[in-house]
């Protein structure tokens, strides 16, 4: 059986399994989706040590992606409290009314387009809007993790100083 058949039967018996098990844990589709993708993408680099019964490599590949998205979800959170300037509320409370939400994701937008440099944006774009975290985004965009930070430190103090706080 060559490369792409072995791949291919892996896929068909696993798929399903995998995405009920992702959809379970996240109950997103598309994240549950992207989380087996990512899993099929190493499975499939790794096709050659894989023997027919892949599940339990399929499985626990899973719950780690799983895992991952998580911890990134959690940073994702932390984050936007940051930017509220309240650690001590929850981002969901804050933002309860989807009108709401809109305009306080239109406002930063708006401050954000206007007052960030070139690289604060990028940085911005990368840990705020795509949920990385600071080494993903460091090593995406071919910087240093503090140079990261930095440049989150200085989105935010942009955004407090144009934007309230019980406004964001």
């Amino acid at each position: 059986m060559n490369r792409q058949d072995k791949f291919e039967h892996i896929y068909r018996n696993n798929f399903r399994k995998l995405y009920e098990a992702a959809f379970r844990a996240l109950l997103d589709k598309d994240d549950a989706l992207d989380c087996v993708h990512d899993v099929m993408v190493r499975a499939y680099a790794r096709i050659e040590d894989m023997d027919d019964d892949s599940s339990g490599y399929l499985a626990v590949s899973l719950r780690n992606e799983i895992a991952d998205r998580i911890r990134k979800m959690d940073v994702a959170r932390r984050h936007s409290l940051l930017i509220a300037g309240d650690p001590d509320e929850v981002a969901d409370d804050a933002c309860s009314d989807s009108d709401e939400r809109s305009a306080r994701i239109e406002a930063i937008n708006f401050v954000a387009g206007r007052e960030f440099s070139p690289a604060v944006a990028r940085v911005f774009d990368a840990v705020f809007r795509h949920g990385r975290s600071y080494a993903e985004a460091a090593e995406d965009l071919s910087i240093s993790q503090s140079a990261v930070n930095k440049h989150v430190v200085a989105a935010l103090k942009i955004l407090r100083k144009y934007l309230k706080p019980n406004t964001i």
